[in-house]
């Protein structure tokens, strides 16, 4: 009974991060580039790719779900070349509505970074929920689509 307690504890724990997580104010977090630590398990993640123009430029598309069912994409990339590059997000879609896009910026060397689209409910009558976005490095433009089963 108090395991029961306990997991019951952790998931309202999680669903309260995941709701911190989205609850903010898309605004504030496109049009740019935000910092971006480890995930949780309210991320679901595609495999990482090159950029076709840069094997030391990785990117990959993600999408956060929160307990009401309402998710965002989030495009995640790191530069580990040894130069900074410039780098443009101009339009990420999706599956389910939600949309979003982030100005040129430039990443240094060794920094990771996110572009976040909008949150917007699930359709969870879905078989795959995705995400698109065309990356630009440096003038020259990579996809990033992933197909991420999210469970509704």
């Amino acid at each position: 009974m108090n395991i029961r307690r306990a997991l019951q504890g952790l998931a309202a724990a999680t669903s309260v991060a995941a709701v911190s997580l989205l609850g903010a104010s898309p605004a504030s977090a496109y049009p740019n580039w935000q910092t971006v630590g480890s995930t949780n398990s309210n991320w679901h993640c595609g495999t990482t790719k090159h950029h076709p123009a840069s094997d030391n430029v990785n990117m990959r598309m993600c999408i956060v779900m929160n307990a009401s069912k309402e998710a965002q994409a989030v495009l995640v990339v790191v530069n580990h070349a040894s130069v900074a590059v410039k780098i443009e997000a101009p339009g990420i879609h999706t599956t389910w509505g939600a949309g979003g896009s982030c100005n040129e910026y430039r990443l240094a060397s060794g920094v990771q970074r996110a572009c976040f689209t909008n949150t917007w409910p699930l359709d969870c009558s879905q078989d795959n929920t995705y995400a698109v976005e065309y990356l630009k490095m440096n003038g020259f433009t990579g996809s990033v689509s992933h197909r991420v089963t999210t469970p509704c």
